[in-house]
């Protein structure tokens, strides 16, 4: 890594460290003849995506300029329009861009970005899934926590009610593409306590299900508060633990305990209560109860603590990070199926994103970018690219 933060810095590091170029030739569409090679398209949207562009027409402005004709190495005044993406995203083989996706990712993943440490365990593959909204599309996400949120794959969905039968079916699709024990836990919200869940994951999938609810009915709930405020006069069975998170300013007390009958799962459960207070900020003094249920029985109750908050992680850090770079809430494509493929390349996109912005902490205090203890933020990274752009010598014609 050299002192150079550049557009071009981005592509060549996204091409030597992950074979991005060459990937992307692989994505295939059904036009007959085209006079824009597909791969061009893509790595136009997924370098717009690294700029943060906000809708077809701002990648549009982007692929006018003579510097995204010379990055790309487009012989055409313009690189594509907004109406040439679009259709192409339309056009775009599915499976061909979910394959690719998942090459760049596995990479990803193969440098040990893909593992969450926990603090008994240690680094630990720790899928999620969950449901999200893109512009005209909503659909069931499958994600991989750790160093970087690595979004991968997704499955849409048309009516409410309809999460768990499409994650169903994205699940289904990931372990017929990497087999059983892909994860060795799958962590999901409220929505998945179900018996079904838990089975799913340790029959078809080869992991452990794990599940944060603050569901009060839940009557698995009602049998562990049961056994918990017994706590200290009973203390058989229970393991209790307290402390404070300095990283989020909340001092925490957990119970956790295993052999949890659910009528109706062979697999006895462990639940773990957590109670934690904050404090600072504008939520200081308010204490928030939740719950974490699994059928891994050796999970201690910092680890079940620790897995819930990287739920929240995939939210903050996957989701709602996407959206501040990529503007993945942004309608971008009419079409939910062409806005699909598009959504997947953003994904893309911001996997390698962040491994460019990771490679780039490991030099930040030589190039004075930031002190130590403060990470790069997206935001800023988007400047320095953007006014990269004017660095750009490109070729003149003729």
């Amino acid at each position: 890594m050299n002192d150079e933060i550049s557009v071009a810095q981005f592509l060549r590091f996204c091409n030597a460290e992950y074979g991005l170029s060459v990937q992307v030739q692989r994505i295939q569409d059904t036009r007959q003849a085209p006079q824009i090679p597909t791969a061009l398209v893509c790595m136009g949207l997924i370098t717009g995506a690294a700029l943060g562009v906000e809708s077809l027409r701002q990648l549009d402005r982007f692929l006018r300029q003579p510097a995204a004709r010379w990055l790309l190495g487009s012989p055409r005044p313009r690189v594509a329009s907004d109406s040439t993406v679009a259709r192409v995203m339309g056009t775009l083989e599915e499976g061909s861009v979910r394959r690719v996706v998942g090459a760049l990712t596995q990479g990803l993943r193969g440098r040990g970005y893909g593992k969450l440490a926990l603090p008994d365990r240690g680094r630990t593959r720790v899928g999620a899934v969950d449901g999200s909204s893109f512009g005209t599309l909503t659909a069931s996400v499958v994600a991989t926590l750790g160093t970087l949120e690595l979004l991968e794959d997704l499955e849409p969905w048309e009516k409410r009610g309809k999460e768990l039968p499409a994650s169903y079916r994205l699940l289904r699709r990931v372990v017929a593409q990497r087999g059983k024990g892909w994860v060795e836990l799958l962590v999901g919200d409220a929505l998945y306590a179900t018996r079904e869940f838990f089975r799913f994951c340790r029959e078809e999938l080869g992991c452990h299900g794990v599940v944060k609810t603050e569901e009060e009915t839940l009557t698995l709930r009602q049998d562990a508060d049961g056994l918990f405020d017994a706590y200290p006069r009973l203390r058989e069975g229970i393991d209790y633990v307290e402390g404070v998170d300095a990283q989020r300013a909340v001092a925490y007390q957990l119970w956790a305990a295993s052999g949890f009958e659910w009528e109706g799962l062979a697999y006895p459960l462990r639940i773990a209560r957590v109670r934690e207070e904050h404090l600072k900020g504008p939520y200081r003094g308010q204490i928030k109860t939740f719950y974490v249920l699994t059928t891994d029985l050796s999970l201690s109750a910092r680890d079940l603590r620790e897995v819930a908050h990287a739920r929240w992680q995939e939210e903050n850090n996957g989701f709602k990070a996407l959206n501040e770079q990529a503007h993945a809430k942004h309608a971008f494509v009419r079409d939910p199926g062409a806005m699909a493929r598009l959504v997947l390349l953003l994904f893309l996109a911001f996997a390698l994103l962040q491994a460019y912005r990771l490679a780039l902490e490991a030099v930040k205090e030589p190039l004075g970018l930031a002190p130590a203890w403060e990470p790069i933020a997206f935001r800023f990274l988007r400047q320095l690219l953007w006014m990269s752009l004017g660095r750009v010598q490109p070729a003149r014609d003729g």
